[in-house]
Parts: structure tokens; C-alpha cells; sequence
């Protein structure tokens, strides 16, 4: 079996809101213990399987697509596994969500790009 594991920092900006930990909306003061992407590919026998966490409070309603399109044809939907850890301190990252603070759709769009590149360059 071959693996490859890989983490990227995906820290918010200190004036970013967190998603539930505080008042709403209000801007963080620091980031105190940095966020991170950790993906792992595994492969045996031509199957590939990607686990990719994410210290977000939400995984983005975007991201699994976004890294299917930049993989076409070298990673599918079953073989993806995306989980948040679920970090009240992270910002929000899905609009979806209601009565949360705020998204700011830049840091998430960075961070889905380079979670996306980072999985493609291992597959």
C-alpha cells in the first residue's frame, strides 16, 4: 500500500469572525493555535481513496466539488472523504448555515483552491 500524506495551514486572518465562539460577527483578535487541511491518500492495487480534514467548523458546500473537478478522471465521488473537525473557532465557511456569524467568501475560495491543488498534485 502506498501512502501520502500531506497538511496545509489554512488559518484564518485575525479580523475574521469565528463562527459560533463569541458575539456574532465580531472579529477575532488572533489566531492562537494555527488551523490546518490534512489530507491522506491511500493506494492499493490501482484504488485510490482521499481523506481530507479540515479545522473547520463546516466543510463548504463547494469543496468536495471543487476538488472532483480539478481531479477528473483520477478521483471520484466515492473515493473522497471530507470531514470538519467541527473547530467553533474556525470561521464560518457554509452560507448555508443559519444564525451563524458571517462567511467571507475569499478565505474560503483560498483555501478550497489550495486544498484542491495540494489533492491533485498527490493523485
Amino acid at each position: 500500500m502506498e501512502a501520502l500524506a500531506t497538511s496545509l495551514d489554512i488559518s484564518p486572518l485575525p479580523h475574521l469572525s469565528t463562527a459560533c465562539y463569541g458575539r456574532r460577527n465580531a472579529e477575532s483578535k488572533r489566531v492562537a493555535v494555527p488551523f490546518e487541511a490534512n489530507i491522506l491518500a491511500l493506494r492499493e492495487s490501482g484504488n485510490l481513496v482521499v481523506v481530507i480534514s479540515l479545522d473547520w467548523f463546516f466543510v463548504s458546500p463547494q469543496m468536495r466539488q471543487r476538488i472532483l473537478d480539478r481531479c477528473a478522471g483520477r478521483l471520484g465521488e466515492a473515493n473522497l472523504v471530507l470531514a470538519a473537525s467541527h473547530a467553533h473557532t474556525s470561521p464560518n465557511t457554509d452560507p448555508t448555515k443559519v444564525g451563524f456569524s458571517n462567511v467571507d467568501s475569499g478565505y474560503v475560495s483560498r483555501v478550497e483552491d489550495a486544498v484542491a491543488k495540494q489533492v491533485e498534485q498527490i493523485v
